[in-house]
């Protein structure tokens, strides 16, 4: 009687991953610059004229998330953002820019994200930064980076990465 109820239990929780769809998905992740950006009303978004596909999505994402958080954009704002989008296997490690010249072996500033038996995709991170300066002298006032897991076949999480990262910017 016991072996049968815990051989149910299995079998429903086995089946309760297979309806749920994808165990890997997690929602974006923000990590920000120390200190408080100052109020942004108005604010210049970068752009360049030989953009890729997900990038112009990724900036019509921030468009749309910083127009719903009342601030407006404007080729002369007093604030200037630039923003960059990627995607890479969960599994890969990242590195700050100088690591593995001073140290034999560096540290990962990304955690790996080990495969777990109960995923059932290749699992990607998609990355999304946001960097505001100040267009008077270039300083930089607020940098933020948002990330989530998904599945390799799934489409980037856009609106997701820009709503994470725009609240990170008015609500700090």
């Amino acid at each position: 009687m016991k072996m049968q109820r815990s051989l149910l239990l299995n079998l429903c929780a086995i089946a309760a991953l297979a309806v749920t769809g994808c165990s890997v998905r997690t929602a974006p992740v923000v990590t920000a610059s120390d200190g408080t950006p100052p109020s942004i009303s108005e604010i210049s978004l970068l752009s360049e004229a030989d953009a890729t596909p997900s990038r112009d999505r990724f900036r019509a994402a921030l468009q749309a998330k910083l127009a719903a958080s009342s601030i407006s954009l404007s080729e002369n704002a007093e604030w200037v953002a630039d923003y960059s989008l990627s995607r890479i296997a969960a599994d890969s490690a990242l590195y700050e820019g100088e690591a593995g010249q001073g140290q034999a072996e560096p540290e990962p500033i990304v955690i790996v994200r080990a495969k777990s038996w109960k995923d059932n995709c290749e699992a990607d991170r998609a990355r999304a930064s946001l960097a505001v300066y100040g267009r008077a002298n270039g300083a930089l006032v607020q940098r933020a980076t948002a990330e989530a897991i998904l599945c390799r076949e799934d489409e980037l999480p856009f609106d997701e990465l820009a709503n994470a990262l725009v609240q990170n910017l008015v609500q700090r």
